[in-house]
């Protein structure tokens, strides 16, 4: 096992064997770590929700929102650009929780 990574560029080197068999593995892999996406604080208004979106440039996120952390629906796109996006949203009835969910 392995500490958690930092977002880059990584090469991991492992192996062993067993002698008295003659085996041996010596194997090495690169994998990139992405930064995470992030949701910023929350604004609240009389009207309106907001809260900025914050990942790896040109990366696309999708806002999603649930009344019950289980039936998530898609209320929103945003294509990453370095800095920070806003989403903004009325404000409803009852519970609502939002959730991003980003890829390259």
């Amino acid at each position: 096992m392995i500490a958690p990574m930092t977002p880059g560029t990584h090469v991991l080197n492992y192996g062993g064997g067993a002698s008295v068999f003659g085996i041996f593995l010596d194997e090495t892999d690169t994998i990139t770590v992405a930064a995470p996406v992030v949701l910023t604080s929350p604004n609240l208004s009389a009207s309106q929700f907001s809260f900025g979106v914050t990942g790896p440039p040109g990366w696309t996120v999708v806002i999603e929102t649930s009344t019950n952390f289980s039936n998530w629906q898609a209320v929103g796109t945003n294509v990453l650009n370095g800095g920070t996006n806003y989403f903004a949203t009325a404000v409803k009835d009852g519970p609502q929780f939002f959730r991003a969910n980003g890829a390259p």
